[in-house]
């Protein structure tokens, strides 16, 4: 949506959750996704006549998060913010919807893998299959700030969503 709308609905969320509309007790885990200035993705202007709401529950399947870089250079020259993503064992990670999975940077920029960036391997070598999702690494990096920035993975497994943040070091 227009980033100006992006803003007013973060900053009027109560007056939702007062017409029973929403949970506030669930409010962190309702990510917008809005773009505050241009990044070239075509979300910066004109959404401001409409928007595009789905909302459904998060689940806590996540049970490891490493997203490597976990310090980003902002000149480096890298291809890829890569995230490993390693579920909980009931988790059936062949019914993940490659299509679902998306960076969440700063709680507003969305930015959605490739499907042919999602694969199934072991990154940490335990025995337990993870799944191995890459970003480019200049959209991710045209949508940071410096310091401490929140990322967060999200998307699907089957009927379940999930998202799992982690904080990485982002200098110039």
């Amino acid at each position: 949506m227009d980033g100006q709308v992006g803003i007013r609905l973060e900053e009027t969320f109560g007056e939702f959750s007062n017409l029973g509309w929403s949970d506030p007790g669930a409010r962190e885990t309702i990510p917008l996704a809005y773009e505050i200035e241009d990044t070239g993705r075509g979300w910066f202007r004109f959404h401001h006549d409409h928007m595009h709401v789905s909302i459904s529950p998060l689940h806590s399947i996540v049970s490891s998060l490493v997203i490597t870089p976990s310090t980003l250079n902002k000149k480096s020259e890298g291809n890829y913010i890569t995230a490993h993503i390693e579920f909980d064992e009931d988790i059936e990670i062949a019914e993940i919807d490659n299509r679902s999975i998306a960076l969440l940077i700063d709680g507003h920029t969305m930015l959605n893998a490739h499907p042919d960036d999602v694969e199934i391997s072991d990154f940490d070598g335990n025995g337990i299959e993870d799944v191995t999702v890459k970003f480019d690494r200049r959209a991710v990096v045209d949508s940071m700030g410096d310091g401490d920035v929140e990322v967060s993975i999200m998307g699907s497994v089957g009927p379940v969503f999930f998202q799992e943040s982690e904080l990485i070091q982002v200098i110039k």
